[in-house]
């Protein structure tokens, strides 16, 4: 009697269930078509929405080189110009071009000091610090800033092996203005 009270139970039990997700699958429908109803419409917003634009980003020095050859090429022998596209060219990482262009706005303004700054920037970059030391020196001379040019003539120091002046060109660096490559060419040089 026992077993068949258990049966009895089970198949209640079972058709309990059958019901449940028999239920279930009626409801499924419905519940799909809203899905596909939502999912068309957000097809249809994105054929309205213009499609994404790429941002193109440039590397530092990139606007302003291009800002001084065109001033160079409406006026060949503009100081400002040439000396403008050396420091953006140094800002590209393009020592030789940066050497290029300080060269002939010395040759067309010997004394000025911001040339002179960038000529020496130009030569730590192709590896002679000799020659970058005595150019740092005349700028300075001539009335350069040495806080503007203290991190490229601590690294003609550090190519030298004269550490401690260098360390204290970087610290001079660091009161005139604080950035990641300074921070980490004195952390090098430790």
């Amino acid at each position: 009697m026992h077993i068949k009270l258990i049966e009895m139970r089970l198949k209640r039990d079972c058709l309990a269930t059958l019901g449940s997700a028999l239920a279930l699958c009626l409801a499924a429908p419905s519940f799909a078509a809203t899905q596909e109803a939502d999912e068309s419409a957000l097809d249809d917003l994105d054929k309205q929405l213009p499609p994404p634009v790429a941002i193109k980003v440039e590397p530092p020095g990139a606007v302003e080189l291009r800002d001084a050859i065109r001033r160079i090429a409406v006026r060949p022998t503009d100081s400002y110009a040439l000396t403008d596209a050396g420091y953006a060219s140094l800002k590209l990482g393009d020592a030789d071009a940066a050497f290029n262009f300080f060269t002939r706005a010395g040759n067309l303004q010997p004394s000025d000091a911001r040339i002179k700054a960038g000529l020496a920037s130009a030569m730590v970059r192709r590896e002679n610090p000799f020659e970058a030391l005595r150019l740092f020196d005349e700028a300075a001379r001539m009335g350069a800033s040495e806080s503007g040019f203290a991190m490229d003539r601590a690294i003609a120091f550090d190519l030298l092996g004269n550490f401690e002046r260098a360390q204290q060109d970087y610290q001079k660096a660091r009161n005139y203005g604080q950035s990641d490559e300074l921070i980490r060419r004195q952390a090098l040089s430790l």
